[in-house]
């Protein structure tokens, strides 16, 4: 199981995980909630996972699937959340996502954004897969499910604020409305420099080959989607702790979002 935000290489006997910055009271695509748009389970500036709301036209699962592929695709020498390229790497359309620093602790990003774009924010994610070296594992996908599952089980606290005001609905991570897991999905990683064999987290994965195509793939996570912020600096701050994994993260986006429409 992988973690995007600490990319810890917990290694468990059966398979590998990397929890990155997301269960008894598991949400998924299909049974979480309706809840109300208020502020009871969001800050004005959040849309929350309502279902059958899609936002920007998929569920917040689907998004948290994108994020992940998003993330993984990157090469080591080119890694927004290693520090290595900017937060506009393979950005576009209406929606972009945040990355957070590779290593976890404290840190600040910095990054600009065009007007009229929506940020999906993962707060924390796991994700669990059959890479291994030097050969993979055979877990099926309901399998990979509980093993993201089990790691949940250790969080003890996520929080996300947005230009100071808290978003509510957090304060427990093994059963908050934002919590989701995804469908059993696939990611391709980067062609050259991939973040899996080349990441010094990632202790044993030195053989899986550059473009190598991923299969099955499970995450959770309690994400955010932040509504278009106006134009202006903006600050969103997101935290985790999982004391039994040695958890501590703690990140501050100073964002700037110009005038400058995306490109469509």
């Amino acid at each position: 199981m992988k973690n995007r935000s600490i990319l810890l290489n917990h290694i468990l006997p059966t398979s590998r995980w990397l929890p990155a910055l997301a269960v008894c009271a598991l949400l998924t695509a299909t049974n979480a909630p309706v809840l109300a748009d208020d502020d009871s389970v969001s800050a004005p500036s959040v849309i929350p996972p309502v279902l059958p709301t899609r936002p920007y036209g998929h569920t917040y699962a689907e998004w948290l699937t994108k994020w992940w592929q998003w993330s993984l695709a990157f090469p080591v020498s080119a890694d927004p959340e290693y520090g290595t390229a900017d937060i506009s790497a393979g950005q576009s359309g209406d929606v972009w996502f945040l990355p957070a620093p590779l290593g976890g602790g404290t840190g600040t990003r910095t990054g600009t954004v065009p007007a009229g774009t929506a940020l999906f924010v993962p707060v924390l994610t796991f994700e669990a897969d059959n890479t291994g070296c030097p050969t993979y594992t055979t877990f099926t996908a309901a399998e990979l499910a509980g093993l993201v599952q089990g790691g949940w089980s250790a969080v003890t606290t996520t929080s996300c604020t947005i230009d100071g005001v808290a978003v509510a609905g957090m304060d427990n991570p093994t059963d908050s409305v934002y919590l989701v897991q995804t469908q059993p999905f696939s990611y391709t990683v980067a062609a050259y420099d991939n973040v899996l064999a080349n990441y010094p987290g990632f202790v044993g994965e030195s053989c899986i080959p550059d473009g190598t195509t991923v299969n099955p793939t499970v995450a959770e996570g309690i994400c955010v989607m932040i509504r278009p912020m106006s134009v202006g600096t903006h600050t969103i701050h997101i935290g985790a702790a999982a004391p039994a994994y040695g958890l501590s993260y703690d990140v501050t986006f100073d964002i700037t979002v110009t005038p400058h429409k995306k490109d469509k």
